[in-house]
């Protein structure tokens, strides 16, 4: 579905690489993810340094074309009021933000639009292609469409649960971008043994890990596996497509004449044993068939509470009286 319509956008529109954008979020956190270590065979325990248990979120609009150029991202702090303490080192030309939740809003995606646009400088007669997720700051963002339209911007939402599969940042940018951070992050403990990594050291750890993951090859390599430049509807095998099995499975009837001898037979023994009435003799009372059913039946051994856990036995006081009449 995500493919017939690229291609009935592509046709009138007759998009090229540098025209066919990706835009979507990815979140750093103070507390990195430790990166393995070389330690001696069999030891248990390894030290490794980190900056604590649970960080603070910080929010990354990251977003690039299929020609390689990526726009510089927007950072998103989880804070109310900003500080220029944040900006230092960050990568160029990045936008910032702020918002209780430290994730993206609908004003902040339109702050982001007005970026994309004074970046790319799209217009109605030079349209673009952006595409993104189905998230509601995207989708159900009236304002957001609205400047879209007025700029010449296409948007395109991508079919929900194949953003894994379909996106390019998803597919080969977030991961090398998370990977560079982490390293940075322990850089950075290293050289800092005493401190914790806050939020004022984030956009310093982005400036590193952007510049080795924001790479062309990485860009145009997401397009390419995700099947969108070049358009390529076969990038995906049949088998990904298959869907879960049901648990509701119907009755299977099998004809008689399909079934082995074998397997008729003892049905056949089963059905009139079943089926057959059972002889019992007129003297044969029913007190007298329950005591012969209990005697013949087995059933199994269980242990009684008392063989188990015995009950305490509570022994009488005595008192002993010595000879000068004390006890």
């Amino acid at each position: 579905m995500g493919f017939d319509i690229d291609s009935r956008m592509d046709k009138p529109h007759n998009f090229g690489p540098s025209e066919i954008y990706n835009v979507d979020e990815t979140g750093l956190s103070t507390v990195q993810r430790p990166q393995k270590i070389v330690g001696r065979k069999g030891k248990q325990q390894i030290g490794s340094l980190t900056s604590g248990e649970r960080g603070v979120n910080t929010t990354c609009v990251c977003c690039f074309n299929a020609a390689g150029m990526n726009i510089p991202p927007m950072l998103i702090f989880k804070r109310i009021r900003f500080k220029d303490e944040l900006k230092e080192d960050a990568p160029p030309g990045t936008i910032f933000a702020c918002s209780e939740s430290g994730w993206i809003t609908s004003e902040l995606f339109v702050k982001w639009l007005k970026h994309f646009i004074n970046f790319v400088k799209p217009s109605k007669n030079k349209n673009v292609l952006l595409i993104m997720d189905g998230h509601t700051t995207h989708t159900k963002n009236l304002e957001a469409i609205t400047l879209a339209r007025e700029n010449g911007i296409i948007m395109m939402s991508l079919p929900a649960h194949t953003t894994h599969r379909m996106q390019p940042c998803d597919i080969s940018f977030f991961k090398p971008l998370s990977s560079y951070y982490n390293q940075a992050a322990d850089k950075w403990l290293r050289a800092n043994h005493s401190q914790n990594i806050t939020q004022f050291q984030v956009s310093r750890l982005l400036g590193e890990a952007y510049a080795k993951a924001a790479s062309v090859g990485n860009a145009v390599s997401g397009f390419a596996k995700c099947g969108i430049w070049p358009l390529d509807p076969n990038v995906f095998d049949d088998n990904e497509f298959v869907s879960l099995p049901s648990d509701n499975m119907d009755c299977i009837n099998t004809p008689k004449d399909q079934i082995e001898p074998k397997t008729q037979a003892v049905a056949q023994e089963v059905f009139t044993s079943v089926n057959s009435p059972l002889e019992i003799p007129s003297t044969y009372t029913l007190e007298e068939s329950v005591e012969a059913e209990c005697s013949t039946t087995s059933f199994p051994k269980f242990k009684s509470v008392s063989e188990i856990s015995p009950m305490p036995v509570l022994r009488r006081k005595t008192r002993t009286v010595t000879s000068n009449g004390t006890t």
